[in-house]
């Protein structure tokens, strides 16, 4: 047989694998930044990203960041493996079909890049098969176990991993004529200038986007969008003062954060900057508004969801397997049946959902939910989804979503202090130990206070309180562990003192209760 007629054999036959790994996919399409996007086109992509690059290693790295998109709860690793590398697929379940008929593929295409080596190069590559609990649906792919086998991986030696595809590249017209159709494709109604000025805005805050940059975002010249603003009866600086006034009364209404803060998310450079613009478009102080929303004066909307902290110890090298993000939030107990999960983009685009759980009770009605570990790549961009039968509900930071890097590692919500954890330990004196992890960020000197009051829960009587100044681990972190007298069951709070005064955070008034260990 000709080399043309073995190469359209194998096109052929690689083109039979991706189908089946398409058929046996348990989803037919994905969410990407401008909508669904079907699987059978990402797959071939997967094909052609593996043979795109100037050399074999660089195009598994590119198949292999891809994958471990699709494959949740498989861990794909590449690295050194002598002059050579190694490819290992780690998973604590059985390994999918669709994606041992993915690798079947790339065990065909691996075939044509070794066509191009010296005759006495032996075994260019070799896969070792361990296929726990997926040994029968192997078999039928024509592969073979490795009895010794610790890992299902794959080894190249040094020769290959540096050579290039020697063909012309598969289908690259009817990928490029696909991803022209969805760039052209229309993503839904598009924003009035005015309202695209206003989300680019709100998106940017803290950060004040001045005209150009504005404009510059938008296609157009500074003295362009003037003009249009102008002919639309708006001016820039209102619609910075409108964008302003929308978060500030969402914010004073649905969180409990602080004045100080939220001046500084909003772009002022003095929280009393702030205090006198709400003045002069609300009539009253930041405080007296919050305090009308309560007394149900104003009427905010609520959401069932709201994001409370984030923590990011992904690896900047997606390599590394050992690595992890999760997501902590408050859920409303509007209905029994809910389903609660955090939405995450990675580099490619693509949103893959991750289940969250209950944890606890914050109070009536409130629960707090956490997510599983999350392992896609860094910075973590997320956002939170609550679905009851029909409805669903989306806390994305009001469109911007949500982003906390390895660096910046904590991200913290609205809300301005998260209590990781708060354990209370009875030693066999009686005495007790009270320890905790809590997240609030410190301007300045900034104090953390712990007021532990003795309170017993049956008659609901709060007696003597004792007060403990705490010491920051880092610029938001605090830890402590204290020693309390025995007694009734603690109840506690947080007081944070700074310049402008003392915030208490009592749970909405039910007060923290530790867990006894």
């Amino acid at each position: 047989m000709g080399g043309e007629q073995q190469n359209d054999r194998l096109e052929r036959e690689v083109e039979q694998q991706l189908g089946l790994a398409f058929q046996h996919l348990p989803m037919r399409s994905m969410e990407l930044t401008h909508g669904r996007y079907t699987l059978d086109n990402l797959l071939q992509h997967a094909d052609y990203q593996l043979l795109a690059w100037k050399d074999l290693e660089h195009g598994l790295h590119s198949w292999a960041r891809l994958f471990t998109l699709l494959a949740s709860g498989i861990i794909i690793s590449i690295r050194p493996h002598g002059s050579g590398m190694v490819m290992r697929l780690e998973s604590d379940s059985p390994l999918p079909l669709w994606l041992l008929h993915m690798l079947r593929a790339v065990d065909l295409r691996l075939q044509r890049f070794a066509a191009t080596l010296p005759s006495s190069e032996q075994h260019p590559w070799h896969w070792d098969w361990v296929l726990r609990n997926c040994w029968q649906e192997a078999q039928g792919l024509g592969i073979t176990r490795c009895e010794r086998g610790v890992h299902n991986q794959l080894v190249i030696c040094h020769q290959l991993k540096l050579q290039a595809y020697p063909d012309v590249l598969p289908r690259v017209p009817n990928l490029l004529d696909y991803y022209r159709r969805q760039l052209l494709k229309d993503p839904g109604p598009s924003l009035n200038l005015v309202e695209r000025c206003k989300r680019l805005m709100s998106r940017a805050l803290p950060s004040v986007l001045q005209v150009d940059s504005l404009a510059s975002e938008l296609g157009i010249s500074g003295r362009s969008l003037q003009r249009q603003l102008k002919l639309a009866g708006v001016s820039y600086s209102s619609l910075l003062t409108e964008v302003r006034q929308s978060q500030a009364r969402a914010k004073l209404a649905d969180t409990n954060i602080s004045v100080r803060r939220l001046a500084l998310e909003l772009g002022f450079s003095e929280p009393s900057n702030f205090i006198r613009a709400f003045r002069q478009f609300e009539g009253c102080s930041p405080s007296d508004y919050r305090q009308q929303v309560k007394q149900h004066q104003v009427a905010p909307d609520h959401l069932p969801i709201r994001f409370l902290y984030a923590e990011n110890l992904l690896q900047t090298d997606w390599r590394n397997s050992r690595r992890g993000a999760r997501v902590w939030m408050e859920v409303r107990n509007i209905t029994f049946t809910k389903d609660v999960s955090v939405m995450c983009e990675d580099l490619d685009g693509i949103w893959r959902g991750y289940p969250a759980s209950f944890e606890r009770w914050l109070g009536p009605g409130r629960e707090l939910w956490s997510s599983v570990n999350i392992s896609v790549f860094d910075p973590l961009r997320f956002r939170l989804q609550f679905r009851s039968g029909n409805r669903l509900y989306i806390d994305d930071n009001d469109g911007s979503g949500y982003t906390v890097s390895a660096t910046q590692r904590y991200l913290l919500g609205d809300h301005e202090l998260a209590v990781l954890s708060l354990e209370l330990f009875t030693l066999a004196d009686g005495q007790q130990l009270l320890t905790g992890r809590a997240l609030t960020p410190r301007y300045g000197d900034d104090e953390l206070h712990l007021v532990v009051s003795s309170h017993d829960w049956i008659s609901g009587h709060t007696q003597r309180a004792d007060t403990f100044p705490l010491e920051a681990s880092d610029a938001i972190g605090w830890q402590f562990t204290l020693s309390l007298p025995t007694g009734a069951a603690p109840w506690v709070r947080f007081e944070h003192h700074s310049q402008l005064g003392v915030e208490v955070d009592d749970n909405a008034g039910e007060g923290y209760r530790p867990r006894n260990c």
